[in-house]
């Protein structure tokens, strides 16, 4: 009896130190993600501080930034003219295409035409 009860509360103990061991490797994971997190924002803190104690830098972003955005308003300029373009030419394309179809019947109807009187 003393036997069992001994094995019942090493079991018990052995799933205890099991959760404790599950714990404890869930606490590290924690932990290192943490850390990971930590080092992340301490590399943005530095380059903010570095920004902030070099104008020169913080004029050089500005300049940057500020011929990122002349280029996209000059791209979009000229998205736009291209797509003006394009539809100028469908509309001209469209109307040339109308103009070949209806060339293209007159002269299939004059042939009928023609072979009709010839056959009669």
């Amino acid at each position: 009896r003393l036997y069992k009860e001994a094995l019942a509360a090493e079991d018990e103990m052995s799933k205890a130190i099991g959760s404790c061991e599950t714990a404890i490797s869930e606490t590290d994971k924690e932990i290192a993600s943490i850390n990971e997190h930590i080092n992340e924002l301490q590399k943005v803190l530095y380059e903010a501080n570095d920004i902030h104690d070099t104008p020169e830098v913080t004029a050089q972003l500005r300049e940057r930034i500020e011929a990122s955005r002349a280029e996209l308003e000059r791209q979009d300029r000229q998205v736009q003219d291209l797509a003006a373009s394009e539809k100028h030419l469908r509309e001209s394309t469209r109307g040339t295409r109308i103009a070949v179809v209806a060339t293209i019947v007159v002269a299939v109807l004059l042939i009928l035409l023609l072979i009709w009187f010839l056959v009669r």
